[in-house]
C-alpha cells in the first residue's frame, strides 16, 4: 500500500530570480491521518522574511514539530499553501550522528574552512567538549554517537546545520542561536528565548491561537506560562487502544519546558554531560561464556541439532568405538606375548616351539579391527550430523532474529560490534566440526 500512495510534492529549495528567501504559509490545514476528523494543523498563516526569527510555542501535541514537517514538505496540505524559497537546514530534537570523526559529522561533506569552522565550534559551545576529547575533533565517535553524551550529540547536530550556511533554519528545540542573517523558525518550550524572536506563533490542538511580537503579547496581557502550564501538571497522555495516533506524530520526542537562564554554563549542563572525562568509553561488552562453560550451554548447543534420543545413542557408540580401538592394540600385544612364551627348552634337547592357533588370534584381531572401523565411522557420522545440524539451526535462528528485529534495535545498538560477535561465534561453531573428522583419520592408524 505504501508504494501506491501519491508522491509528496517537494518544496523548491532554489531561490527565486530576485534572490529573496522567504517562508510563506497561508491558510494551511493538514492531516497526518486523513481518516481523522481533527486536523493536525489548521488555518495557519504567517510569513518569515530574511533576518527574522519565528518562535513557535505550545503544549505537547499542539503540532509544533508537525509545522516544521509542513515547511520541509513532509506533511502535505489538504488546504492552503506553503511557499519556501531557499536552502533548508533542519535540526531535530533527537540528535542524529553517524560513525566517523566529530569533524566529519560537522562538515557533512562540505569543504573544510578553518575560520568558519572555528566560529561554528564557538557558537555551538563545542570548544570545551573538543578539549575533553583525546583527539579533539578528530576523535572517532562510535556508531550513532555511542561515545558522546546526549548534550554533546545535540551540539554536534546543531553545528552541522550551522556550518552548512543554509538560507532557512528549522530548529526543533535547540539551546543555541544561529546566524542573524538567516530565516529561522524555532520550536521551543523554553520561554526565555521568546524575547529574541521577531514573531511569536502560539499553537494549540493544531490551531493558531495568536501571532505577534513579544511586546505585543506583553501589552495584550497574554501569560505564556499559563499556556504551557498544562505540560508541567500532566504527563504525556496515554493512548486508548484502537484510536489513531498519527495526528500527534512528530519527528522526535518533546523537550522539557525550562525557564532557566538563556545562557547555561557548562556547570549547569553537568548532569547531562557527566563523566565527560571518560568520553572515549564505549558500550560495555555483552556477557559471554569463556573458559569453564556450564552444562546448559552444551545442552543448548547439542539439542539444537538433534533430538535427545540421538544424543543418548551417541554416547554408547562413542564408548564402543574407543573400547574397540583400545582392545585392538591390547589384543595385538597379548598375541605377541603369548607367542614369545612358547619358546622354551625341554630336557636339554633344544628349543621346542609350540604352535598357537593362528586362526583364533587372527580372527579376534580382525573382529576388533572391523568393530573399530564400524564404530568409528558411526561415531564420526553421528557427531558430524549433530554438529552441522546444530550449527545450521543456530545460524538460522540468528539470521531470522536479525531479519525480524525492529528498526529501533539497529538504531540503539552499534552494527559493527554485533557483526563481529556473530562472525566470531560462527567461526567457533565451524571450528568445532574438526573433532568429527579427526575420528576418521584414526581409522587408518596402524599400531
Amino acid at each position: 500500500n505504501f508504494l501506491l500512495l501519491d508522491e509528496i510534492t517537494q518544496c523548491n529549495p532554489q531561490l527565486p530570480s530576485g534572490g529573496k528567501m522567504i517562508v510563506d504559509v497561508q491558510d494551511f490545514t493538514a492531516f497526518w491521518d486523513k481518516a481523522s476528523e481533527t486536523p493536525t494543523l489548521q488555518g495557519l498563516s504567517f510569513t518569515v522574511r530574511p533576518g527574522e526569527l519565528l518562535a513557535v510555542v505550545g503544549p505537547v501535541g499542539a503540532g509544533k514539530s508537525s509545522l516544521l514537517s509542513a515547511v520541509l514538505g513532509e506533511l502535505p496540505p489538504s488546504q492552503g499553501l506553503v511557499n519556501v524559497h531557499g536552502r533548508i537546514a533542519y535540526v531535530s530534537q533527537q540528535p542524529w550522528v553517524f560513525s566517523g570523526t566529530v569533524r566529519s559529522n560537522i562538515l557533512f561533506g562540505k569543504k573544510y574552512e578553518k575560520e568558519r569552522y572555528e566560529k561554528v565550534i564557538k557558537a555551538c559551545a563545542l570548544k570545551k567538549d573538543l578539549q575533553l576529547l583525546e583527539d579533539g575533533d578528530l576523535t572517532v565517535i562510535g556508531d550513532r554517537g555511542t561515545t558522546l553524551s546526549g548534550g554533546q550529540k545535540a551540539r554536534v547536530n546543531l553545528a552541522r546545520a550551522v556550518y552548512q550556511d543554509a538560507d532557512i533554519y528549522l530548529l526543533d528545540d535547540p539551546l543555541s542561536a544561529v546566524d542573524a542573517e538567516k530565516i529561522t523558525i524555532l520550536v521551543t518550550h523554553q520561554l526565555q528565548y521568546l524575547k529574541a524572536a521577531s514573531q511569536i506563533l502560539i499553537l494549540k490542538d493544531g490551531e493558531m491561537v495568536q501571532k505577534g511580537t513579544y511586546t505585543e503579547f506583553l501589552k495584550s496581557g497574554i501569560d505564556f506560562g499559563s499556556i504551557l502550564k498544562k505540560e508541567n501538571e500532566e504527563t504525556e497522555p496515554s493512548t486508548v487502544p484502537g484510536t489513531p495516533t498519527l495526528r500527534n506524530r512528530t519527528f522526535s520526542e518533546s523537550s522539557v519546558w525550562s525557564q532557566q537562564s538563556s545562557r547555561p554554563s557548562l556547570k549547569d549542563a553537568a548532569p547531562e554531560d557527566q563523566d565527560t572525562e571518560n568520553i572515549q568509553v564505549t558500550l560495555s561488552e555483552e556477557s559471554r561464556l569463556e573458559g569453564k562453560v556450564g552444562f546448559k550451554a552444551y545442552k543448548n548447543y547439542f539439542t539444537a541439532g538433534a533430538h535427545w534420543c540421538i544424543i543418548i545413542f551417541l554416547i554408547p557408540v562413542n564408548i564402543a568405538a574407543q573400547v574397540a580401538y583400545v582392545l585392538q592394540d591390547w589384543w595385538l600385544s597379548y598375541w605377541a606375548n603369548e607367542q614369545s612364551a612358547l619358546n622354551v627348552t625341554v630336557n636339554g634337547q633344544g628349543n621346542v616351539t609350540e604352535k598357537l592357533d593362528l586362526y583364533w588370534y587372527l580372527g579376534i584381531y580382525s573382529g576388533l579391527t572391523v568393530s573399530a572401523v564400524l564404530f568409528g565411522i558411526a561415531r564420526s557420522l553421528l557427531v558430524f550430523y549433530v554438529l552441522v545440524s546444530s550449527s545450521q539451526t543456530l545460524h538460522n535462528q540468528m539470521f531470522e532474529s536479525i531479519l525480524r528485529a525492529p528498526v529501533l534495535f539497529f538504531d540503539r545498538n552499534p552494527i559493527e560490534p554485533s557483526y563481529n560477535e556473530s562472525l566470531h561465534d560462527r567461526l567457533c561453531v565451524s571450528f568445532f566440526h574438526f573433532p568429527s573428522t579427526s575420528g576418521i583419520t584414526e581409522l587408518w592408524h596402524v599400531p
